[in-house]
């Protein structure tokens, strides 16, 4: 897998913010190239980063790699045969892994039951029947092709 391919899809699909802003769909403060800023401070702190200060581009960018190993690192322990899926199919669930976070990732279970199987087309099925398929059709529907080709 192209990390530096799969990091300038990540910032062209969610966007680089260097400002804190709420995400309707994940329900968090996000800034960065998608990044949940909840786990990263208190309440009154995240509160003066709202009033006081923007994100930089190289906390931006730090983030984004931690965000991406983090995201890897999960894939490859859900897993076991990740390092043997094609080049493509690592970067899609690396995506996925990466937009829904580990809870909703885990939470297709039945997508997760097909990627263990190597049943690539019912887990494109399955990536497309879901709630974050709904609100971001054209984006899941090229990872769902990701899985499905290989």
């Amino acid at each position: 897998m192209n990390l530096e391919k799969l990091k300038e899809r990540l910032i062209q699909v969610e966007g680089e913010i260097l400002r804190p802003y709420w995400d309707e769909i994940g329900g968090t403060w996000t800034g960065g190239v998608g990044h949940n800023m909840g786990a990263l401070c208190t309440v009154e702190e995240l509160s003066q980063i709202l009033h006081d200060k923007k994100i930089t581009p190289e906390q931006s960018r730090i983030w984004l790699e931690s965000d991406i190993d983090e995201a890897l690192t999960d894939c490859k322990k859900l897993f076991c045969a990740f390092d043997d899926f094609s080049a493509s199919r690592q970067s899609a669930l690396v995506e996925l892994r990466f937009n829904l976070g580990p809870n909703r990732f885990r939470g297709f279970h039945r997508m997760c039951w097909a990627v263990i199987s190597k049943n690539w087309s019912l887990a494109a099925h399955e990536c497309l029947d879901s709630r974050a398929a709904r609100q971001l059709p054209i984006r899941y529907n090229e990872i769902a092709e990701m899985l499905r080709r290989g």
